[in-house]
């Protein structure tokens, strides 16, 4: 358009202006036309030279104010894209970290799973527990004579442990015959065996054997398989007929 303006502007200063510049950009501020408009309405004769400059300047700077409101469009364009985009950028972060969220708690959910599915070791059982039978002879001048009983594990202790025992009349009466007694034994992590010791009254009485019995009474980290030792007296003494 500015070069058909141009050629048209070329033309019509071959021919004079009859109209002062004053006068005409009075006018021209007045009338707001373009260079067509003016040309196509009369507002310039086609031999006004300064009318059809002036024209061409106000034409030349709409152009230029429409370029550059062409240039603010394209660049609020970018920025709405550029906006856009990193909108875009975001979304897609936030829909990695959801992604990444969803994994650790898959992974935290398989990690309870594997925790409830019993994979842990069994406890041992524990141990069980005997006592063996014991024997003594008493002896006219002998008033204490030791008889040892032990009392086994099945297995070592796998912990401390603590069984307490003590002595039960049988045929054989305590005071008479035994000593009453009564005790704890212990055991030691990986020990499988302990004694303990209980004592026969001697005397000068003939009489038939009798016994009495070494209870296990409570115990702690065992089982209690035997529970009872039985002690036998034998008499030295010729027995009366």
């Amino acid at each position: 358009m500015t070069k058909s303006l141009n050629f048209t502007a070329v033309a019509v200063l071959l021919v004079g202006s009859w109209m002062g510049s004053a006068q005409f950009s009075d006018a021209l501020a007045a009338s707001g036309l373009t260079l067509e408009e003016a040309l196509a309405t009369g507002f310039c004769d086609e031999g006004d030279v300064a009318c059809l400059e002036e024209l061409m300047i106000g034409d030349e700077d709409s152009s230029s104010d429409s370029g550059s409101s062409s240039d603010d469009k394209s660049s609020d364009d970018d920025s709405s894209k550029d906006h856009d985009s990193k909108s875009d950028d975001k979304s897609s972060d936030d829909g990695s970290s959801k992604d990444h969220d969803s994994k650790s708690d898959d992974k935290s959910s398989d990690d309870d799973s594997s925790s409830d599915d019993g994979s842990s070791d069994p406890m041992p059982p524990l141990p069980n527990v005997v006592i063996n039978d014991g024997q003594g002879t008493e002896f006219n001048n002998v008033t204490n004579v030791p008889v040892v009983l032990t009392v086994s594990l099945d297995v070592p202790a796998p912990g401390p442990v603590l069984i307490d025992w003590a002595t039960q009349d049988g045929t054989a009466v305590v005071g008479n015959d035994y000593l009453a007694a009564a005790g704890q034994i212990s055991f030691s992590a990986g020990q499988q065996s302990a004694d303990l010791t209980v004592f026969i009254i001697g005397d000068d009485t003939s009489e038939p054997a009798e016994s009495f019995f070494v209870r296990l009474t409570t115990a702690e980290g065992v089982v209690l398989l035997d529970d009872q030792g039985e002690v036998v007296i034998f008499d030295d003494d010729d027995i009366d007929e």
